[in-house]
């Protein structure tokens, strides 16, 4: 009965936080391209989305459960829904691969962890990627210890779904297997596995050579040589990171207090040194050493526990932050914390073991276990009442620029052109459809009559060097009239009449402007 109870209490909490200001910030780039594609599969029908190179099936989720043009908060419903279920997960794990006390301690842990609040409250493929890599790694240790049709059916089905939600799944997937070759189960039982590994293959291996074009030639669109086929170098996403080894320790420290204690991400990605770090050592040391302090007890207590099922656990936390790392070393994927999400169960399970065998050791143990519940807290509050940690507010930033800006007053959008086009109703030229010299553009161009002023929305200026360029110029050409600042953006008005310097710059068009859609959200 206490069990049900903590259970319940801790579903709640988990609840409150995922639900609570669901829709108050607004959607960034990779949330638009979401909801555009799921409104691609409803305009387009089943087959307009199935091979895009991430995993389809969020999408289609998302197209299914959501009707077109609905708001923030409906958007993010299922990352929300499946951040609650996760503890659940996360509870059955550690109380069928650890104990009940680490299961209770499981579930206040992944309730108030910020990682997961963060992605609960994103519409985004990371909440069910890791819900259903937490319930892989469940099916997989049920499979080997009943050896039974059902079991091995149930492992297959969840498994792929994990696959079909993010390629990422492969590593948690390489995890299992990694386990099951060290832990040498009977003959029966290994054949078992092999059968249900061959099922996985023959599912989702055509649907990965399809998406990724392996075998093909390139298309025309592709900018490498024609006729080279697939090459893993030349497969990339986001901005380029760095691969030193250091990076693949800022996993394990996100999964402990998120995005919101310490640097945030746009302080990281501006500014490459361990300067941003530094100048929260305050925040960043306590953290790493409680973190690491957890999870060295967890591992050990888990041993000590079962090493079978430690090892399952140790496999599964590994695995995907090493498999990220290498694939982002040999390409020009981007090294990113969510593409390690599906460890995150297993790391959740293994810091209720550490923090069950701290809470034994005296007054120490209780300073470990109380400082780390702190930094989940403080996370927590920076998440919701701190703007210097918010994704980009391109909501607000349209809003601004709809009062302000005047209908002949061009407007340049750096690099999240995209994601405030969502929200904004009027026309807007990216970087590359404009041109500002330090001299007046040639008569065989258009250029742009001397407007009262220009107006730059700048935002992730660390993903485009043309951009960064582009506000250089224009802050040695004209006067700052007017600056606003909100999450994720600088919104600046340059003057271009009376004051301007007009003699020594010119702005020319290079390609019609685009238009915002204006989504009423």
């Amino acid at each position: 009965m206490r069990d049900r109870v903590a259970l319940g209490l801790g579903l709640a909490a988990a609840a409150t936080l995922r639900f609570w200001g669901l829709g108050r910030q607004s959607f960034w780039i990779d949330e638009v391209l979401s909801v555009e594609g799921a409104e691609r599969i409803q305009e387009q029908g089943f087959a307009a989305y199935l091979f895009n190179k991430r995993g389809p099936l969020y999408d289609y989720m998302l197209a299914g459960l959501v009707p077109s043009g609905t708001g923030e908060s409906m958007m993010r419903l299922p990352s929300a829904l499946c951040g609650v279920a996760l503890v659940l997960v996360v509870y059955l794990m550690a109380k069928q691969l650890a104990s009940r006390r680490e299961a209770l301690l499981a579930v206040f842990a992944a309730a108030v962890s910020p990682f997961a609040v963060w992605y609960s409250q994103e519409a985004r493929y990371v909440a069910p990627f890791m819900l259903l890599s937490g319930i892989s790694i469940l099916a997989a240790h049920r499979f080997l210890e009943r050896e039974s049709l059902r079991s091995a059916t149930s492992y297959v089905v969840w498994t792929l779904l994990t696959l079909f939600t993010f390629v990422g799944g492969i590593f948690v997937v390489l995890g299992q297997n990694l386990w099951v070759a060290c832990s040498r189960p009977p003959r029966k039982a290994l054949v078992s596995w092999v059968a249900g590994q061959a099922i996985l293959a023959v599912a989702f291996f055509p649907w990965l050579i399809h998406a990724y074009g392996v075998g093909e030639d390139a298309k025309p669109e592709q900018t490498s040589t024609a006729g080279a086929g697939f090459s893993v170098s030349e497969v990339q996403t986001g901005s380029a990171r760095s691969t030193e080894l250091i990076h693949a320790g800022y996993v394990p420290y996100t999964f402990a207090v998120g995005y919101t204690l310490g640097p945030s991400i746009r302080e990281l990605h501006e500014d490459l040194s361990l300067r941003p770090v530094i100048n929260r050592a305050w925040e960043v040391v306590p953290a790493v050493l409680l973190t690491g302090l957890v999870l060295v007890a967890g591992l050990r207590h888990a041993l000590g526990s079962s090493r079978r099922n430690a090892g399952l656990l140790l496999s599964c936390l590994i695995c995907p932050i090493a498999g990220a790392y290498v694939v982002a070393s040999v390409s020009g994927v981007a090294y990113n914390v969510r593409y390690t999400a599906s460890a995150f169960p297993a790391f959740i399970v293994l810091v209720a073991s550490g923090l069950s065998w701290w809470a034994r050791r005296g007054r120490m143990g209780k300073l470990i276990v109380g400082g780390l519940s702190a930094l989940f807290v403080l996370s927590l509050v920076n998440y919701y009442s701190n703007p210097g940690y918010w994704r980009e507010d391109n909501r607000g930033a349209a809003a601004l620029l709809e009062r302000n800006r005047g209908a002949d007053e061009p407007l340049v959008v750096g690099a999240e052109w995209r994601a405030l086009g969502f929200y904004y109703s009027g026309s807007f030229y990216s970087p590359y459809q404009v041109r500002l010299e330090t001299t007046p553009g040639n008569a065989a161009q258009e250029e742009v009559p001397p407007p009262e002023r220009l107006w730059v929305a700048a935002t992730r200026s660390w993903e485009d060097e043309r951009f960064r360029e582009f506000l250089k110029k224009m802050r040695s050409c004209f006067p700052l009239e007017r600056a606003f600042k909100l999450p994720g953006f600088e919104i600046l008005a340059f003057r271009m009449g009376e004051g301007g310097q007009h003699d020594s710059c010119g702005l020319t068009i290079v390609a019609p402007p685009l238009q915002g859609r204006g989504n009423p959200l």
